[in-house]
């Protein structure tokens, strides 16, 4: 049966996310226009190293799937920083007023 991902992203600290283009294209602006393998991905997946802490990307990408949205309110403020610094760089909205409340 065929893989239920077609990208992979990797952590500043090397975690790898297995994940679907299309989630990230819908839930996230910046995604569709930032690298070739947002628009046409390929097999095997590509892996796209981004910036991130690990932490921050289970927070981000778990807003960016099919689930109940994450909660936020119990992070350390670091953290919560640095989702919400992502969350904007990303332009993930659904997660913008959690982050907000949180803060």
């Amino acid at each position: 049966s065929p893989p239920h991902y077609d990208i992979i992203l990797r952590s500043s600290d090397g975690i790898y996310f297995p994940f679907l283009v299309d989630h990230l294209k819908v839930h996230s602006a910046f995604f569709e226009l930032a690298h070739p393998s947002f628009s046409s991905p390929t097999y095997p997946p590509s892996c796209i190293d981004l910036p991130e802490k690990s932490s921050t990307l289970t927070f981000l990408l778990a807003f960016m799937s099919r689930q109940r949205p994450p909660t936020v309110q119990a992070l350390q403020f670091d953290d919560l920083l640095a989702l919400a610094q992502s969350v904007q760089n990303y332009r993930v909205y659904s997660a913008m007023a959690s982050c907000k409340r949180a803060m």
